[in-house]
């Protein structure tokens, strides 16, 4: 009973990132536990993802002075194994290996001439993937996609259009990537420059706003607003399937969280969307730069944290 228990408990964690692990899954290809044979040792590392349940540290002696081991329990949905540290991954990261008892983790891992336990060669902590810190991970999780629904023009369900402004249509790209801006789709001259700094191509990605009718300021963007304008912004994304949007400005707060401002303390930041089953990165609206001062610089690391997660999920590869 408690077997089972601890495997329901483990599965019930995993789901909690189920649209993750998909994601991931869709390039790395992850092994299960189940498969794993201790008693035919294989030098090949796999992919495994799952949660570590317990972790043991330990100190032994060495041929040259003491050092220590690290072992865990590690478990998926098919069941669970014992794993070991590799001696010089420990050593380059003791803090994140020392501090991942029950949680979520990524590991490059191989079943060596030890039996008994599997080998990690590498690991990915849950901080780095709930943040897209992928380092060397190589990751290509890029597809092609575009959308565009046209009959957002005729879009009239709540006041901003009665001005006359038309609402309009988002501008397709090549990639399951998104840029968010606030209003209209004119992401603006400012943006498109720190994309081309920053070896980004402006056709590799999808361009569209949470709030479809062009307005002089988006200070009169209500939640309401974003409610009402989230019924296109939705079918967008569903059709796109974004590995990465990035969301411009206080609106992108209001969309993304339960939160109506703080797009200065979220600018430059990645966190994972379970709900849309991507990455969102944010950053300062670009109407900031006319103030100067630290928002340029606030403006230009939020282009930036974009695009090194870009490139992160494989664009630029091409």
């Amino acid at each position: 009973v408690s077997q089972y228990l601890g495997i329901s408990l483990v599965r019930n964690k995993l789901y909690k990132y189920k649209k993750l692990i998909k994601l991931l899954d869709k390039d790395l290809g992850f092994s299960k536990v189940k498969d794993i044979n201790l008693h035919e040792p294989e030098s090949q590392n796999k992919y495994y993802f799952g949660l570590i349940t317990e972790l043991n540290l330990s100190v032994k002696k060495g041929k040259e002075n003491k050092f220590t081991a690290a072992n865990a329990s590690f478990k998926d949905e098919t069941g669970s194994c014992k794993i070991s540290f590799a001696k010089e991954f420990y050593d380059a990261f003791p803090s994140e290996i020392e501090h991942c008892e029950g949680e979520i983790i990524l590991l490059q891992a191989n079943t060596s001439k030890r039996a008994g336990s599997v080998r990690v060669e590498k690991a990915w902590f849950q901080k780095d993937l709930l943040s897209a810190e992928f380092g060397d991970l190589g990751l290509n999780v890029l597809e092609t996609r575009r959308f565009q629904d046209y009959a957002v023009e005729t879009c009239a369900e709540c006041d901003l259009h009665k001005d006359g402004s038309i609402p309009k249509v988002p501008k397709s790209g090549r990639y399951n990537v998104m840029v968010i801006g606030e209003t209209g789709i004119d992401i603006g001259y400012d943006f498109l420059r720190e994309l081309k700094k920053n070896d980004i191509k402006e056709r590799d990605i999808n361009f569209s706003s949470f709030i479809k009718c062009p307005l002089k300021s988006a200070k009169e963007v209500t939640r309401k607003h974003v409610e009402t304008c989230s019924t296109w912004l939705e079918e967008e994304i569903k059709e796109i399937g974004p590995c990465l949007i990035l969301g411009i400005g206080n609106t992108a707060v209001k969309f993304f969280t339960e939160e109506d401002t703080g797009i200065n303390s979220l600018n430059g930041t990645t966190v994972w969307n379970e709900k849309y089953g991507c990455y969102v990165a944010f950053c300062t609206s670009p109407s900031t730069l006319y103030y100067g001062g630290n928002n340029i610089v606030q403006f230009q690391d939020g282009v930036k944290n974009f695009c090194e997660k870009a490139k992160n999920m494989g664009l630029g590869l091409f």
